[in-house]
């Protein structure tokens, strides 16, 4: 099934591409009158062990432990006048290997270097990742990738851990080495590894919207775009692989909103168990009341977080409430008498949330990420407030008196099915045909399910408590009030005198 892509963040950088060996220099454990010996050098693009159109290093030489009684270890690391690196904006380092020899070897971080005495280089708090492959020769281009999350770098010194020291500072890496040790007298002997890249990779968060309403700035903004990334991810398999986090807005009122849901997490969960991945987030928004049968997208939605709850994958679900900017503020105050349309009766009272503050909620809870882990957030920025009383607020604002029509039960249904599948939304593609409704063969169960939302809305609300939001924010949600004077000053309204 096509799920439409709002967002794939990925943020990489080459460390040492292309490789330049004056950039490094042997460290090893003869500083210590060891007889371990390391040498780096380059295979040049076509020369035999590199199919590639780029160098790739050789990092090899010979192990021995009994010299020093079971501490051997031979390494290459950056030269001291190396203008060291600034991580700070990135979580993960990846080695792409087509050459491992199946001896575990560790990348290492240094945030500090002790100046030499006597000319001998000192010993000081290392970072590390120890990794191991298998025995491997690739010769048709393929690679190995070792990811290697920055968090789980491991304080050493000496080769033992350290549980008592500052955390690295990501801005300031003075030192990068590649080794190979004994692990205290596990593995000796000649050893070889290819590396053909090093790079350091941002998290990849995948978001998907049904028609904008939440992600509406990052949907293809044009049918380029928008073949494009079809192309790229024609299914969710693909969309998820490699992701650290997902956020998947269904597509409410589709005829697969359902199907479309379980896909992202059935594919959200293999990708989780595929060996180096780095999964760790599955946020889902749904909406304020999942317990209401009578409305269709609703119980649809409820399947979809019974599917992320059984899931063996980290979840945090967002239920957030009718949006405020479905009232016109801006148009409204442009017109000389205005008057806006409802698709149901203005009387009945419903919660509802402002976007910024599903907004923030939303990145709160993908940026602090563990700390929400399992949680269900019900979502609205107001206690119930009915339409009417909306109006009166912004006719109060912009000094004039706002008329509100009741439409008939059918040009409500057409109404809200426009709103939802109309043909722009900020020139995002989502105009039936294209996002809002591709995918979906049964176009009079979305008729059916607008149908039973204006039914409801005549005389139930979907009401809720902003007591969440206001201990998730750390704040004040935003008032309608509030919101209607932030719309109009974007709108650069000036009230009449």
């Amino acid at each position: 099934m096509h799920i439409p892509v709002a967002l794939r963040s990925l943020a990489t950088a080459a460390l040492f591409t292309p490789w330049n060996t004056s950039q490094w220099v042997a460290s090893d454990d003869t500083v210590r009158n060891g007889a371990s010996h390391s040498t780096l050098d380059i295979i040049a693009p076509g020369a035999p062990g590199n199919p590639f159109p780029e160098s790739v290093v050789k990092f090899y030489g010979t192990l021995d432990y009994e010299t020093l009684g079971g501490a051997g270890f031979a390494s290459q690391r950056t030269v001291d006048d190396w203008t060291g690196l600034d991580l700070s904006a990135f979580d993960t380092i990846t080695l792409e290997i087509p050459f491992a020899d199946g001896k575990r070897y560790s990348f290492n971080l240094k945030d500090t270097v002790p100046p030499p005495i006597n000319g001998v280089e000192q010993s000081g708090v290392s970072w590390e990742f120890a990794f191991q492959l298998p025995a491997v020769e690739h010769t048709d281009g393929a690679v190995e990738r070792v990811v290697m999350p920055i968090s789980e770098f491991v304080p050493t010194f000496r080769g033992r851990v350290q549980n008592d020291t500052a955390p690295l500072d990501l801005a300031s890496i003075k030192r990068v080495n590649i080794m190979i040790r004994s692990f205290f007298a596990e593995q000796d002997g000649d050893f070889e590894l290819h590396i053909k890249s090093e790079l350091t990779i941002s998290d990849i968060l995948v978001a998907t919207s049904a028609g904008g309403r939440q992600c509406s700035h990052f949907l293809a903004h044009s049918e380029n775009s928008a073949v494009e990334l079809r192309n790229n991810y024609p299914d969710a398999e693909v969309l998820v692989r490699g992701a650290s986090a997902v956020f998947h807005a269904g597509p409410s009122i589709h005829s697969r909103e359902r199907e479309t849901g379980l896909n992202m997490i059935d594919a959200a969960t293999a990708e989780s168990q595929t060996p180096g991945s780095r999964f760790r987030h599955f946020v889902l928004s749904t909406v304020l009341g999942t317990q209401h049968r009578k409305l269709m997208q609703h119980d649809l939605k409820s399947y979809v977080e019974e599917r992320l709850v059984l899931s063996p994958i980290p979840w945090t679900i967002l239920q957030p409430t009718n949006f405020m900017d479905s009232y016109p503020v801006a148009k409204l105050a442009a017109m000389e008498t205005p008057v806006m349309e409802r698709m149901w009766s203005p009387d009945v009272a419903n919660s509802v949330i402002a976007p910024r503050d599903l907004a923030e909620a939303t990145a709160k809870v993908l940026i602090e990420g563990e700390k929400h882990y399992y949680a269900q957030y019900p979502l609205c920025s107001t206690t119930p407030i009915s339409d009417a009383k909306v109006i009166e607020i912004i006719g109060r604002q912009i000094g004039r008196d706002v008329r509100v029509n009741k439409p008939s039960f059918e040009k409500g249904v057409d109404f809200l099915l426009n709103m939802v599948f109309g043909s722009n939304v900020n020139n995002a593609q989502s105009g039936f045909g294209i996002v809002g409704t591709e995918g979906g063969l049964r176009p009079e169960i979305s008729k059916d399910e607008a149908e039973r939302l204006v039914l409801f809305y005549n005389r139930y609300g979907l009401v809720g408590n902003p007591n969440v939001p206001r201990w998730l924010l750390g704040r004040e949600p935003t008032s309608v009030e509030e919101w209607v004077s932030i719309k109009l000053a974007e709108a650069k309204f000036k009230p009449s005198t």
